[in-house]
């Protein structure tokens, strides 16, 4: 048994000592042709000249006038056209802003009271309603953005409120051959007269309707209490950070 791994100890050492020298031959070849590659000089090669191209002249438009000029398909060709240059179009006036005669602001959502220029009918107007000619892009509390011809208007609302009308002048004396005149009305309506009207409910409703829609606001001088139901609507009241809050919603809400 000792003989056998005698031998067997023995096949392995000349095993390792064969494959040692096998590597060792092999590192030292290839160091040898690194060695040659890297002593190795390079062959100059010949680079061939560059030529550089005739440069173009560039065109000129004065060089083919006689061609426009002699054309014989056109004889009456001006080579000195005058060009008519029109004139734009002046910018259209801006017409008249609405009149604003309030805003409401209720959870989260802001309506403002507007007459057009020259009518005395309110409407409740929201973020996108056009009023006249204008379109509302913008509402708070304080400030309307209209839009109109691509322009932009950040009004305040106390600029647009109506102004009161100034008192007419009495016509003078006339000589007493003229005709009679008319009889002149000596009480117009004054603007405190169109916003008391404004501020009266709709006619067939409890409230004033502001085209909302599902809300009225409550008219002055409405002291019924909160939860009465007249007409199919409710009314309700919350407190505010000014104070109470009227409105009339549908009795069904």
């Amino acid at each position: 048994m000792n003989r056998k791994l005698i031998w067997l100890n023995l096949l392995l050492v000349a095993i390792l000592g064969a494959a040692g020298y096998q590597w060792r031959a092999a590192s030292r070849k290839a160091a040898e042709q690194n060695a040659a590659l890297l002593n190795q000089r390079p062959r100059p090669q010949q680079v061939p000249v560059h030529v550089p191209a005739q440069a173009v002249a560039p065109v000129q438009a004065a060089n083919y006038l006689p061609a426009a000029q002699q054309l014989l398909f056109s004889r009456d060709r001006n080579p000195d056209e005058i060009i008519e240059v029109k004139e734009p179009p002046p910018p259209k006036p801006v017409p008249a802003f609405p009149a604003a005669f309030g805003v409401i602001s209720l959870f989260g959502d802001t309506t403002v009271l507007l007459a057009e220029s020259g009518k005395s009918e309110q409407k409740g107007y929201r973020v996108g309603d056009k009023v006249g000619p204008f379109l509302i892009s913008k509402l708070s509390q304080d400030e309307i953005t209209l839009e109109w011809e691509d322009k932009t208007f950040t009004k305040p609302l106390a600029e647009l409120k109506p102004k009161e009308a100034p008192p007419q002048q009495q016509p003078a004396a006339t000589a007493p051959e003229a005709p009679p005149q008319q009889p002149v009305n000596k009480n117009p309506p004054t603007a405190p007269e169109v916003v008391k009207k404004s501020q009266e409910a709709t006619p067939g409703l409890p409230g004033i309707d502001t085209g909302a829609g599902d809300m009225l606001v409550c008219a002055a001088g409405d002291n019924s209490p909160a939860g009465t139901v007249q007409g199919g609507w409710r009314k309700v009241i919350t407190k505010g950070p000014f104070g109470n809050m009227c409105r009339w919603v549908r009795a069904g809400q």
